[in-house]
């Protein structure tokens, strides 16, 4: 993998220049954006990688707004147009718009036929009785017209407006695939707003393959990276089995881990040490809405509902290895991996992680605050792989403290160790005589 992270002037980051090769960890003090690097950069890359999709959703988006018009100029034909006409136009529209899980193909079909419905239907009616029928006609004409994208609706025709409408759709999904033709960024950008409330500007943040910006400003393209095809963002064990959560990283962490691939034999990480429950074994329920965890001594519990927290982030890992994810163009970032595991426990998920990166190549990109995992990547690293992890540390910047620059460190992880060591001062000014004269000076 040749991924390189770029930021300057970024949130909280001022500068940062991270290599994304092997076992990645950046550390830092909590404010120093060390998240907002893991989830921008798997932000990037997933839409990079699905930049198809991002133009699906934007189309599926032009064709609610379409649907919603046709709806509403159905909505005034009633009165004029047999009643069961204008229910059928009406129930057809509905689920056209309430049925997300319909793909782009099915919506067009639904939509050219019901728009069909409504040309037949209104080229039935021999006379307009009442004023009020003629304004509802007019009204009818001019949302048609509008959306065809008629300036005017005076004199038009009834077969020349569905002839346009026909001609929008149609234009529609001929821009919809000249996008994914093109990948330019400005499709991009918009769909990066919708999670960052600000458009996404290539110079602030940025990946890099090959020292070649996936989003180039100077080509007007999104690239399709090549070292990596799957990437998955864990911020939290706490999202494995959540439900339509407004994350959407746990929403698409979720689907993919309940998907209808075959599983395979567990992830073997074993060790001379005693492992309790993290022994165990598991398998989805017929429905996959839970995960059976079955221990050596055969006790079983459900997973989601009675399982620990910490078990839940071993768990995960395996699912994605027993499902086939996980290979060497594969990017795991994992924010502070440490977060509701014992400290031995750390080591063990440590030795998972590099165990992992050994037998399928996959890469890391890990931030934590752990001295527990920061020197367990490193050593274990060195022992099972032949080097280190590669750390990188936030640094107060000289001219604001509220800005960070991203050293590398290589594989010395003593001035992350300074970094933490600092809270033993911190403790020492509140322990100890409370009357001593340093103690006192020190918490003026």
């Amino acid at each position: 993998m040749s991924l390189k992270i770029t930021a300057k002037k970024y949130l909280a980051v001022k500068k940062a220049e991270i290599d994304l090769s092997g076992i990645t960890v950046i550390s830092g003090i909590n404010g120093s954006g060390k998240s907002t690097l893991a989830n921008s950069t798997y932000k990037l890359l997933d839409k990079a990688l699905n930049y198809s999709r991002i133009v699906d959703d934007e189309m599926a988006d032009n064709l609610l707004a379409f649907s919603q018009t046709l709806f509403s100029s159905g909505n005034t034909l009633s009165g004029i147009i047999p009643r069961n006409d204008a229910e059928k136009i009406s129930q057809s529209l509905f689920f056209s718009m309430v049925d997300r899980k319909k793909g782009l193909e099915d919506r067009r079909t639904t939509i050219l036929q019901t728009m069909e419905m409504m040309s037949q239907s209104v080229k039935e009616i021999k006379t307009l009785k009442t004023e009020k029928q003629m304004t509802q006609y007019k009204a009818f004409i001019t949302l048609l017209s509008t959306l065809a994208g008629n300036k005017t609706a005076e004199g038009a025709d009834i077969d020349t407006v569905f002839s346009d409408l026909r001609k929008k759709i149609e234009s529609l999904f001929t821009s919809s695939e000249l996008m994914k033709s093109n990948r330019g960024i400005k499709v991009f950008q918009n769909s990066w707003k919708k999670d960052f409330r600000k458009a996404l500007n290539p110079m602030e943040f940025n990946v890099e393959e090959n020292d070649v910006p996936i989003i180039d400003a100077e080509r007007n393209i999104v690239s399709l990276p090549d070292s990596v095809k799957n990437v998955v963002y864990m911020d939290s064990p706490m999202a494995f089995g959540e439900e339509n959560s407004r994350r959407d990283h746990w929403n698409e962490l979720n689907a993919f881990i309940k998907n209808d691939k075959t599983f395979g034999p567990m992830f073997d990480y074993s060790t001379k040490e005693p492992l309790g429950i993290l022994k165990g074994d598991f398998e989805w329920n017929k429905q996959k809405t839970s995960i059976t965890y079955k221990l050596p001594n055969g006790v079983s519990f459900d997973l989601f509902n009675n399982g620990a927290t910490g078990l839940k982030s071993f768990t995960i890992l395996q699912l994605l290895f027993r499902e086939g994810f996980i290979g060497d163009k594969t990017l795991l970032i994992i924010d502070e991996p440490e977060a509701h595991l014992h400290p031995q426990w750390i080591v063990h998920f440590a030795r998972f992680i590099v165990l992992l990166r050994k037998a399928t190549g996959c890469s890391f990109l890990i931030s934590s605050h752990s001295t527990d995992m920061v020197s367990s990547l490193k050593y274990i690293s060195e022992k099972e792989l032949g080097r280190s992890a590669d750390f990188y540390m936030a640094e107060q910047s000289n001219d604001d403290e509220f800005e960070f620059e991203y050293r590398h460190l290589g594989d010395d992880i003593e001035p992350i160790f300074e970094t933490f060591n600092k809270s033993f001062k911190v403790m020492d000014s509140y322990s100890g005589d409370p009357f001593n004269s340093s103690n006192c000076e020190e918490n003026k």
